[in-house]
């Protein structure tokens, strides 16, 4: 293209003409500087690709507090433990009736028996301990009484008012394994307790089931 360019020139030079004048091409690259401020309906602002929105502030994750106690129940996750505190304090007696309900689901009685362990219910103590001890009792409500007693009704030392560790300590020979288990790991944070350390230790001596041993094993190692 080049060479038919000099071409041209050189024939129109020979024949007397002047060569005909190229206008200067703008420089490669040049940009032409836009005021934002002159655009309407345009955002200076990137938008996030996907993903990214989670990560932009201001909107707290969680429902909103308070909710009702039958929300509470129905919860898909697990209710913190600010929303069960929330609740007003009539809901104590029915948090009690719900656990102690045989014709009510074995998820609601269990989330009823947790709530009241989180809020240290005064007086559910009994109650709760009542059905751990019902030997012919729903296994997963025996369980789920039991980990509420250890995580709300076990006090520092043995012998103080309200304290349910007699009841944890008294199914630790159940014919059950399952509970066993669970009651050792519920009993786990309190083996520092004197009674509590003594029991688990001679419990470890008889102990056949290797799920139970194992968990024993662990609540009796040294805490860091």
């Amino acid at each position: 293209m080049k060479m038919h360019a000099l071409a041209l020139t050189a024939a129109l030079a020979a024949c007397g003409g002047a060569p005909p004048t190229v206008p200067d091409a703008p420089p490669a690259g040049s940009c032409e500087v836009i005021d934002p401020s002159t655009l309407s309906g345009t955002s200076t602002q990137p938008k996030p690709g996907p993903g990214l929105s989670k990560l932009l502030p201001g909107r707290g994750p969680g429902p909103a507090l308070p909710l009702t106690l039958p929300q509470l129940l129905s919860m898909t996750e697990v209710p913190a433990d600010a929303q069960w505190r929330a609740l007003p304090p009539g809901s104590d007696a029915a948090l009690v009736q719900i656990a102690q309900d045989a014709n009510a689901g074995p998820p609601e009685r269990a989330r009823a028996l947790a709530g009241l362990a989180i809020r240290k219910t005064e007086g559910a103590g009994p109650a709760i301990a009542a059905l751990l001890l019902a030997g012919g009792g729903e296994a997963a409500i025996r369980r789920a009484a039991a980990r509420a007693l250890a995580a709300g009704f076990v006090a520092a030392a043995a012998g103080a008012e309200g304290d349910q560790a007699p009841a944890l300590l008294q199914v630790l020979a159940d014919p059950d394994d399952q509970l066993r288990e669970a009651v050792v790991k519920a009993l786990a944070p309190h083996a520092g307790r004197d009674d509590v350390r003594a029991a688990l230790l001679g419990r470890q001596g008889v102990e056949q089931n290797e799920l139970v041993k194992e968990a024993l094993g662990l609540a009796l190692s040294p805490k860091e």
